[in-house]
This record gives structure tokens, C-alpha cells and sequence, in this order.
């Protein structure tokens, strides 16, 4: 991820509607990802992803098909959830 801070399209489950956050990397390969708005039942062992927008004028995360329209850029295992 570099080092950077980035705003991706993240999702926390293969169902769930994408949702924009802020991706922090930590280093070593950790990342804290900051939902913009509070994200339910989101638990440690799950998977998320990272989608950023292959057009930066996308802003319904409600898109249909996020591999359409976005590239993954990474994803990570749950470690812990804040609240």
C-alpha cells in the first residue's frame, strides 16, 4: 500500500454494498481503514477489500458491479473492529 493514506470503495463482506473509507497503512503491511459512516457486525477474520475508482468521478458506492467499474487494490484480514 505504500504510505500514503488513500479513499477507496471497501468492502467487509461479498454481499455487502461498497462503501467509501479511508485506507491508513500502518507499515508491515497493516492498514486502520476509517468507514465514512459506521459499518455494522464487522468482526475479526473477515475479509475487506479495496477498490479504488477507475473513474475519480464515481461517487455512488452503490454501483452495481464494483469490479466494473474500479480496480482492487488490496485487501487485508481483520485484526479488530472499532466502534
Amino acid at each position: 500500500y505504500g504510505t500514503q493514506e488513500f479513499r477507496a470503495l471497501v468492502k467487509i463482506r461479498l454481499a455487502s454494498k461498497p462503501v467509501w473509507a479511508l485506507v491508513k497503512p500502518l507499515g508491515s503491511g497493516a492498514v486502520q481503514v476509517y468507514f465514512d459512516d459506521a459499518q455494522r457486525a464487522v468482526a475479526p477474520g473477515q475479509s475487506v477489500a479495496f477498490y479504488i475508482p477507475v473513474n475519480p468521478a464515481v461517487s455512488d458506492p452503490g454501483i452495481a458491479r464494483v469490479a466494473e467499474a474500479s480496480f482492487l487494490a488490496g485487501g487485508a484480514i481483520i485484526d479488530r473492529a472499532f466502534s
